[in-house]
C-alpha cells in the first residue's frame, strides 16, 4: 500500500467480536431482571429459557410489540430487539412471566386501593368531626325540648356551647335559650297577673263566704248576752261559734294557699305509706267503712314533696267521702284510693267514688278557682290541688259520670324538679 510515497505491507488481519452463549444470556438476565434469548439466522444461540421453546422465541415478530408466549406450560410476555441493523443481524428476545410482569400493576393497584380507602376513611373522619359540631348542639337542644315536654319546665338554658361547635348551631342554641328565658319571664308575669286578677275575684267570694259565718256568730253572741240563757243554749251558741270560726279559718287558709307562691321540697317518699296515711286522715271520725286501698303491686318510692301530696290526697278523699254521703251510697267499695307505677318512669295515684258524679257541663270547670257545686265552700280546694300537682311537675285530671261516680287521677314523675317557686 502506497501512502505519501511510502509503501506499507500488510502483516495480518484482526477480528473483533463476542461470544453468544448461555453465559452471555445469563449476564443480560442479571442486568435486565428478565429472561433473555439471543438468536440469529433462525437459530437461538443463547437463552435463559427452556430450550424447547426456541421455536416460539424465533417467532416473536419485529417491531417492538409485546406478545404472549406459552413456554413450558407457563405464560410469558415477550418483546424482540435487534442488536444491529439489518434483517440478518442478531436479535434479543426479552421475556418475563406474565404473573411477574403484572406484579407491579398489582402493587400499583393495591397502593391505589389503599390510598382510596385511606382517603375515604379520612374523609369520613373529617365529615364525622364536622357533623359533630352541628349534631352535638342540636342533640342537646332536642334533649332539652323532650325534657321540657315531659316536665313542663320551660326555664331551660343550654349554655354558650363549645368553641368547636358550628356557629349556626350555637346561634340556634343561643336563640333557643333567649326564647325559653322570654317564655319563663312571660309565664311569671302572666302568673302574677292571674294571681292579681284572682285576688280581685276572690274579694267577692270572701265577702259572701265570710258574711254567713259572721251572721251565725252574731246570732250566737246574742244568745250569750241574754241574762237568763240556759246552760244548753250557751253550749249550743259556743259550739256554733267554734264551728264558724273554724270555717272562717279554713276559708282564710284556702285563700292564702291559692294566692301566695308555693315552694316544694322534694324528698324520697314511700307512695304506699303516703296513700294509707292520707286515707286515715281523711276518714278520721267517719262512722262508715274507710276507703278501699289498691296498692298491689307496690308503687315503690318517688322523690316529691310528701306533705304537699298528702294534702292533695286528703282533699280528694274528703270530696269523695262527702259525695258518697250525699248520695247515700256507703259501703266498703264506695271510695277507692290507690297508686301504681307506669312503664314510662312515672307514678299515678287515683281516688274513685260512687257518689253523685259531676254534670257534663260542670266537668270542664272543676279545677277553676271559686267554682263549686257545694252549698258551702270557697271553690278553691281543687284549684289548690292542681296548683300543688303542677308544682310537683305532674298533672291532674277528672273523669265523672253523673249519677255513677267520679275518678280523679294524679300523675307524677319519679323525681320532682329542684325546689322552685310555683307559678
Amino acid at each position: 500500500m502506497d501512502r505519501g510515497g511510502e509503501t506499507t505491507e500488510m502483516l495480518g488481519r484482526v477480528t473483533l467480536g463476542f461470544t453468544l452463549d448461555d453465559a452471555f444470556a445469563a449476564s443480560l438476565r442479571a442486568l435486565t431482571g428478565s429472561q433473555v434469548a439471543v438468536a440469529m439466522d433462525g437459530r437461538v444461540y443463547a437463552s435463559t429459557l427452556p430450550r424447547d421453546g426456541d421455536g416460539a422465541l424465533l417467532a416473536v415478530p419485529r417491531g417492538g410489540g409485546i406478545v404472549r408466549l406459552d413456554l413450558g406450560g407457563e405464560e410469558y410476555v415477550a418483546a424482540r430487539a435487534a442488536l444491529a441493523p439489518g434483517d440478518e443481524s442478531p436479535f434479543v428476545v426479552v421475556a418475563r412471566p406474565r404473573a411477574e410482569a403484572r406484579r407491579p400493576l398489582r402493587t400499583l393497584r393495591t397502593a391505589l386501593l389503599a390510598s382510596a380507602v385511606a382517603a375515604v376513611g379520612l374523609g369520613l373522619l373529617l365529615s364525622w368531626a364536622l357533623a359533630r359540631t352541628v349534631t352535638r348542639p342540636l342533640a342537646a337542644l332536642t334533649a332539652a325540648m323532650k325534657e321540657m315536654a315531659a316536665t313542663g319546665d320551660l326555664a331551660r338554658d343550654l349554655g354558650p356551647g363549645r368553641p368547636s361547635d358550628d356557629e349556626d348551631a350555637r346561634l340556634v342554641a343561643r336563640t333557643f335559650g333567649a326564647l325559653t328565658a322570654s317564655i319563663a319571664r312571660f309565664q311569671r308575669e302572666a302568673a302574677l297577673r292571674e294571681r292579681l286578677s284572682a285576688l280581685g275575684r276572690l274579694s267577692t267570694v270572701i265577702a259572701h263566704e265570710v258574711r254567713n259565718p259572721l251572721m251565725i256568730i252574731k246570732g250566737s253572741l246574742r244568745t250569750l248576752w241574754r241574762e237568763r240563757a240556759s246552760a244548753e243554749a250557751v253550749r249550743e251558741a259556743a259550739t256554733d261559734i267554734d264551728t264558724q270560726v273554724a270555717r272562717l279559718d279554713r276559708i282564710v287558709g284556702d285563700v292564702l294557699d291559692f294566692a301566695r307562691p308555693l315552694r316544694v321540697e322534694p324528698a324520697p317518699v314511700d307512695v304506699a305509706a303516703l296513700v294509707a296515711e292520707a286515707a286515715r286522715a281523711a276518714f278520721d271520725g267517719w262512722e262508715g267503712p274507710g276507703p278501699r286501698l289498691v296498692l298491689e303491686p307496690p308503687p315503690g318510692t318517688v322523690v316529691t314533696d310528701g306533705e304537699r301530696l298528702r294534702g292533695v290526697l286528703v282533699n280528694l278523699l274528703q270530696n269523695a267521702r262527702e259525695g258518697v254521703a250525699a248520695a247515700g251510697r256507703g259501703g266498703a267499695d264506695a271510695v277507692e284510693v290507690g297508686a301504681r307505677r307506669l312503664a314510662a318512669g312515672r307514678v299515678v295515684l287515683w281516688v274513685q267514688d260512687r257518689g253523685p258524679g259531676v254534670a257534663p257541663a260542670d266537668l270542664p270547670h272543676v279545677f277553676e278557682p271559686y267554682f263549686t257545686t257545694k252549698r258551702t265552700g270557697s271553690g278553691l280546694g281543687l284549684a289548690i290541688a292542681r296548683k300543688v300537682v303542677e308544682a310537683l311537675a305532674g298533672s291532674i285530671r277528672m273523669e265523672s259520670r253523673e249519677g255513677e261516680g267520679t275518678r280523679v287521677e294524679v300523675e307524677l314523675p319519679e323525681s320532682a324538679p329542684v325546689p322552685q317557686e310555683a307559678r
